[in-house]
């Protein structure tokens, strides 16, 4: 089957221009049922199916055009497969709306040895690093071949987020940047998003996506059913616009059918030498940390309890670098403020003010200062290694991504004062029970697989919500980022508030503003709003009040805290 591109449209998005978006939708669904569905989305989004059918079959208002007649009438037909129709539908949607604005910066050209990457692939290297470097290398390839202008690599935290963008600007220099770059580092949330997006505030950026290769690292990450309906998804959009895809992690990707990578210089020997050596436990640690600055194999100690008081008291006696990680934006905060000059890493803080706070931690660690950061998810790879980790006790995969930047004591806690999330409890159980009877290497292989084979969790099936092309609910079931959560815009700088202008006269909030958005629950977002602090733009906030430079929204409670405790 032939992808569908750009060129194929451009005549109908011409025409489209000067037509009445509804008419057009219902003569179209006349010629084929799917391209109505696709023009749906110009009046306001892509509907579940029995509302569409409803919308599709009323009577035209008005005629239409004959040059938007014979515009429509010479679309190709969508696929016949289930899967690649429902792409195709969404897919054609996001091409017709999006502007389609050319980039200032061409894509750079690859380096000269490497090897496009095939239609769809799979690559599991434990240094991230190495990976999005070989991934990019071979993306870059694809899009010469395909004369392609656009690569996105997705990543899963905000901590590789950054670290992605400052290793790939050192090598690409300006064209890298967001979703309007020809090199875009985005979250691995909002691709998701993207790949089922059904509203047209946020479906045309989908376009960008469709440009070139997607990379997606971190997939392993997910829960079993969102990662069984993204590999479709995925493979879908391959077949459909000639997307390569590249799913990458640093334990093994277990994507059936796709095609496993070993790069030009990185052997299937050195690959599995490498995942033997750490043991699947994030990046390796010769790189990361220099040889022999940390164990080669992770060790977890036995869990200790502790309060937030009496943690502070031991951290404010070292003099090491110290790493806290905690499960929550209120028990990171309320730890920030017992430890005065700590730094907080949270999403408390902006992205953009993330990516300035590591500049700024970086240069106190090259000066010879002591570090000591409070997190809710790890930091850049590049602000490691870290003499002592604390970490409140938590799944398997979350501290062996913590022990890779640690290079000296790794502490597993609970808290007195701190609940442990809900949501934790069963894969806690399966962690404590595999670190009894297994090696720290043996016990995380084994929980990756029981993770893969478990059955998958009560709700609506993402799959069936797929074939039956029900795309707004589909767009909602499959939200990474759960619904107790609510983004603020803050006004961190000019071009944040030119951004918040932009949402407010708009009514929506667009993907790329979330670089300068931090999170509140939904109770907190309701006290803020009553309080006059903020206000609503759909699921969204504009922040209206101070924003702290040092804290971000956890800014008053914090400095409140730390000057109470000093009187």
């Amino acid at each position: 089957m032939r992808s569908i591109q750009l060129p194929d449209l451009q005549r109908l998005r011409t025409a489209l221009a000067q037509s009445d978006a509804l008419d057009a939708a219902r003569f179209a669904a006349r010629l084929q049922p799917d391209l109505g569905r696709a023009l749906l989305a110009r009046t306001g989004g892509l509907l579940d199916t029995a509302e569409a059918l409803s919308v599709l079959g009323e009577p035209l208002r008005a005629p239409l055009s004959a040059e938007l007649q014979a515009a429509l009438e010479e679309i190709p037909a969508p696929p016949g497969e289930p899967g690649r129709r429902e792409v195709w539908v969404r897919g054609v949607a996001a091409l017709l709306l999006s502007p389609l604005a050319p980039s200032a910066e061409a894509l750079p050209l690859p380096p000269e040895n490497a090897e496009p990457l095939p239609l769809l692939a799979t690559l599991s290297l434990p240094d991230a690093a190495t990976r999005w470097t070989l991934g990019i290398d071979g993306a870059l390839s694809r899009a010469g071949h395909t004369g392609q202008t656009r690569v996105t690599l997705a990543v899963g935290s905000w901590g590789a987020w950054l670290s992605a963008r400052q290793l790939l600007s050192e090598r690409y220099g300006a064209a890298v940047g967001g979703l309007e770059s020809p090199i875009a580092v985005i979250m691995l949330e909002d691709a998701v998003n993207l790949l089922a997006a059904a509203w047209s505030w946020n479906i045309s950026e989908l376009a960008d996506l469709l440009g070139g290769p997607l990379l997606l690292d971190g997939v392993e990450g997910l829960l079993p059913s969102h990662q069984s309906l993204v590999f479709d998804l995925t493979a879908d959009v391959a077949e459909v616009f000639g997307v390569s895809v590249l799913l990458m992690g640093p334990a093994g990707v277990n994507a059936p059918g796709w095609s496993p990578l070993s790069p030009p210089g990185v052997t299937k020997e050195r690959v599995a030498g490498e995942q033997t050596s750490t043991d699947g436990f994030g990046q390796d640690h010769a790189s990361a940390h220099g040889s022999g600055a940390a164990p080669a194999v992770p060790e977890f100690p036995a869990v200790t309890s502790r309060s937030l008081n009496e943690l502070a008291q031991t951290v404010s006696s070292g003099t090491e670098h110290t790493l806290v990680v905690l499960p929550s934006r209120g028990s990171a905060a309320r730890l920030a403020a017992l430890l005065p000059g700590s730094a907080l890493w949270s999403s408390s803080l902006c992205p953009v003010h993330l990516g300035d706070l590591f500049l700024e931690l970086k240069r106190k660690r090259e000066a010879g200062a002591r570090l000591v950061v409070v997190a809710t998810s790890l930091p850049p790879a590049q602000l490691g290694p870290f003499d002592t980790v604390w970490h409140m006790d938590a799944p398997l995969p979350y501290l062996a991504e913590a022990w890779s930047f640690c290079a000296g004591s790794f502490r597993r806690l609970l808290f007195s004062d701190v609940a442990l999330p809900s949501g934790w409890l069963p894969s806690m159980t399966l962690t404590h029970e595999l670190l009894e009877h297994a090696t720290p290497d043996q016990a995380l292989n084994a929980y990756l697989r029981y993770s893969q084979d478990a059955p998958l969790p009560p709700g609506p099936s993402l799959h069936r919500l797929r074939d039956a092309q029900d795309y707004a609910s589909l767009a909602s079931a499959l939200r990474l980022r759960p619904a107790t959560s609510r983004p603020a815009l803050v006004p961190y700088d000019a071009q944040a508030r030119a951004l918040a202008e932009a949402a407010e006269y708009s009514g929506h909030l667009p993907t790329s503003a979330l670089r300068y958005a931090a999170w509140m629950t939904t109770t907190e977002a309701a006290v803020a709003i009553r309080q006059g602090h903020a206000r609503s733009i759909g699921w969204a906030l504009l922040w209206e009040a101070e924003y702290d430079l040092t804290y971000g929204l956890a800014g008053k409670m914090i400095n409140e805290t730390i000057h109470a405790n000093s009187s």
